[in-house]
């Protein structure tokens, strides 16, 4: 299992078990105790990741990203908070803060940054990313599911 599966396998163990808020919040404030090109693994790679609001898979080339990037943008001038609802959901946003919205955006356009988010954002199929998109939560047990069946259809269980 992938690191981000798993992330996203325990952020939903967590909520579907019950965890009180506080517990939940020490929960994803716990440093993964890895780190990647110099930094720390923690659910703020994938909530703060700028794929997650532009509603892109991993790979998309740089003129879908930024064309993606420009709508947010536009929305989030006009609300900001609408503009973080309609954001693909990880499990993590409501226990890590978040005032650097904009600058997850600027990220995608820093080689050493994106590769970042590309490694803690899905690798899959366009029609399954349509599906999470349209769920519009990364770690719903429709979308975790889906995720598993597929990798079991693909030997990668």
């Amino acid at each position: 299992m992938s690191t981000a599966t798993s992330a996203i396998t325990h952020t939903a163990a967590a909520t579907r078990t019950g965890l009180q808020p506080a517990e939940a919040a020490r929960l994803m404030a716990t440093p993964f105790n890895n780190q990647l090109l110099g930094i720390d693994l923690t659910p703020e790679l994938y909530s703060r990741n700028g794929f997650r609001l532009v509603g892109t898979p991993a790979y998309a080339d740089h003129s879908r990203v930024e064309s993606e990037a420009q709508k947010f943008r536009n929305q989030y001038k006009l609300d900001q908070a609408a503009a973080l609802k309609a954001c693909i959901q990880t499990g993590c946003e409501q226990h890590v803060r978040f005032d650097d919205v904009l600058a997850s955006l600027a990220k995608l356009l820093e080689p050493r940054q994106r590769l970042l988010c590309e490694i803690f954002w899905p690798h899959v199929a366009e029609d399954l990313f349509a599906y999470i998109k349209k769920e519009k939560h990364l770690a719903s047990p429709n979308v975790v599911q889906t995720i598993n069946a597929g990798a079991k259809t693909n030997g990668l269980d």
